[in-house]
């Protein structure tokens, strides 16, 4: 017989919830502010409608969820044996070309989702190696999304949008943008040019608005996301630094090439 949960008893769960992650976010607040009034500045007449993601009625807009389905379709298509061979390389990849780099050390992870890239393997062995990994968490009340600090024994639930996050104790403290080294990013698609095409919810594009303060932007992705054509993109779409795939990896930004080893 199921254990009934006095209505007090849900209520104060609720309370305690909701003054947890408002605590969080008053914490956090005057640095959101400094982002946020940074790309309201430096990108005029844009950051409306980003702040509310893409609008459907838009022309790029209509292309770019067009792009997003063949490619979303493109990627279901590989099978489970594809995929683990293509995480083996990718990771296999992503360690040369982090070893590469000059104190890469804090990085932005991400969970994947079933038809993305996974990352669970080469997490294992960045943490032997002694990087610091953050994964993202968007936070249910405010929206807004920030990386917390993650180990091999975090524990994980679902959050919004059913995405896996860690679970926060009370009084995480997420990282700054300037504190973190380099960002793994999934994304849908990508072109020779550095070009990403992302899940169209903005939130990357808004938490690295600052280039100031912007690490690493490294893509993650099968060979099969590759675009011939340049993809679509609006002024605050953030390209990639690097990419990462199952055949090797690529830099694109030409100012970025001093930070590595030949």
């Amino acid at each position: 017989m199921p254990v009934c949960m006095p209505s007090f008893m849900g209520r104060l769960r609720y309370d305690w919830g909701l003054r947890l992650e408002s605590k969080r976010f008053r914490a956090n607040q005057q640095r959101h502010y400094r982002e946020t009034s940074y790309f309201l500045c430096h990108v005029p007449a844009v950051g409306t409608a980003m702040m509310s993601q893409e609008s459907d009625s838009d022309p790029l807009t209509e292309s770019k969820a067009q792009l997003r389905k063949v490619f979303k379709d493109k990627r279901r298509s590989l099978d489970y044996e594809v995929r683990r061979t293509c995480h083996s390389a990718i990771a296999n990849h992503l360690a040369i070309l982090l070893a590469a780099g000059n104190g890469i050390n804090n990085l932005a992870v991400y969970f994947s989702r079933p038809d993305e890239v996974d990352l669970a393997a080469w997490m294992e062995s960045a943490w032997s190696a002694g990087k610091h990994l953050y994964a993202p968490v968007v936070m249910q009340i405010t929206g807004q999304m920030d990386f917390y600090p993650i180990n091999a024994t975090t524990k994980i639930e679902r959050g919004r949008f059913n995405l896996r996050k860690p679970v926060l104790d009370d009084g995480a403290v997420p990282a700054l943008p300037e504190n973190l080294d380099a960002v793994l990013m999934p994304l849908v698609s990508f072109d020779t040019r550095g070009g990403r095409l992302g899940k169209g919810g903005g939130f990357y594009d808004r938490y690295f608005a600052n280039p100031a303060t912007r690490p690493w932007m490294i893509g993650v992705a099968y060979n099969i996301q590759h675009s011939e054509q340049r993809l679509p993109a609006q002024p605050w779409d953030i390209p990639l630094d690097a990419l990462v795939t199952e055949s090797g990896y690529q830099i694109f930004a030409a100012q970025h090439s001093a930070d590595l080893k030949e």
